[in-house]
């Protein structure tokens, strides 16, 4: 099946340290780049990723991403150097990134407790999520 209806757009970013959740991650990095946790930490950022609406709830979008981010995967090792992927993700995506394995922000924790609300009330409002390049499986979903 050829899908044409699709669309992302990806641009390079960057993302303080202190954001990761994972201490040891943290630390880890910490000590590899000799940095604090107030640096930044190259990134590449989702902009806006799409597909059309009537291929949507069928497993395709996550597919897709599976794909795109073993893209990026292969890109931080050969051609830009990052450690993090950010999304500015709608309200109303936001539970297609987590179940993607991204991360919410631990100063986000407490409006997300009002998420159905805030969707409702404003579904394209942006959230600022991330995923760290360690947690990419090497092999896309099928």
């Amino acid at each position: 099946m050829e899908i044409k209806e699709q669309n992302i757009s990806i641009l390079t970013d960057s993302m303080k340290l202190k954001i990761l959740e994972d201490e040891e991650t943290k630390k880890e990095i910490c000590n590899e780049l000799n940095i604090s946790e107030n640096n930044e930490l190259p990134a590449i950022k989702i902009r806006r990723f799409a597909i059309d609406k009537k291929y949507a709830k069928k497993g395709l979008g996550s597919h897709i991403l599976a794909n795109v981010l073993l893209s990026m995967l292969k890109l931080s090792k050969t051609k830009i150097g990052f450690r993090v992927i950010i999304v500015e993700a709608y309200a109303i995506a936001l539970d297609f990134y987590i179940k993607n394995n991204f991360y919410t922000r631990e100063s986000d924790k407490e409006i997300l407790k009002k998420i159905d609300m805030i969707k409702k009330q404003d579904p394209t409002r942006c959230f600022n999520i991330y995923l760290d390049l360690k947690d990419i499986k090497e092999e896309p979903k099928n």
